[in-house]
């Protein structure tokens, strides 16, 4: 009795090469999509009776599917890859204009700090000056109440009265005197 393995056997080798060939399996698929197999159909592959061509027949399928998916995968791969360099060029333009934005504030800030600098050091100079003025106005409101007590006693001299007659020339005249003239 015959083994049924060896007669679905293919004896000529060329048969076998053709059947598995890329082309075919292209055109098997291209005929399962013509004929309408549905995934409870059997596609030509399937209808292979010997388990080795069979194999042999879904492994290269298979091989060749994943070569496609691995292509496509790889084609958005690099569309991904694209875009996310478009981003970052992008992103990298902003960040160089923040960046020049950022180092253009530093300097205005450091501008400003020297503005105040010098606004502190002009009023504290002011201020020196404003109380130089002061000593110099209550220096002269002296000098001015010294000049009038001597004309006083001149002419107090000249009328013959004494200065302790005069209550103008007592010292409690004079310091109540200066104590108006300074505030």
């Amino acid at each position: 009795m015959e083994n049924p393995k060896e007669n679905n056997k293919v004896e000529n080798h060329h048969t076998v090469n053709a059947i598995l060939s890329p082309t075919f399996v292209f055109s098997a698929t291209k005929l399962a999509d013509q004929f309408g197999y549905a995934e409870g159909n059997p596609t030509p592959e399937q209808q292979i009776l010997d388990p080795k061509l069979r194999r042999i027949f879904s492994n290269r399928f298979a091989a060749q599917r994943s070569r496609e998916k691995k292509k496509n995968h790889l084609a958005d791969l690099e569309i991904q890859k694209k875009t996310f360099e478009n981003e970052i060029a992008q992103k990298q333009q902003l960040q160089d204009l923040y960046e020049n934005k950022r180092q253009t504030q530093i300097v205005e800030e450091e501008i400003m700090y020297q503005e105040i600098d010098i606004l502190k050091n002009y009023s504290m100079f002011k201020d020196g000056e404003i109380e130089k003025d002061k000593g110099e106005v209550i220096r002269e409101r002296e000098l001015q109440v010294i000049e009038q007590q001597e004309e006083l006693q001149a002419q107090l001299v000249n009328l013959n009265i004494g200065p302790q007659e005069c209550p103008i020339i007592q010292p409690q005249f004079i310091m109540q005197t200066h104590i108006q003239v300074t505030t």
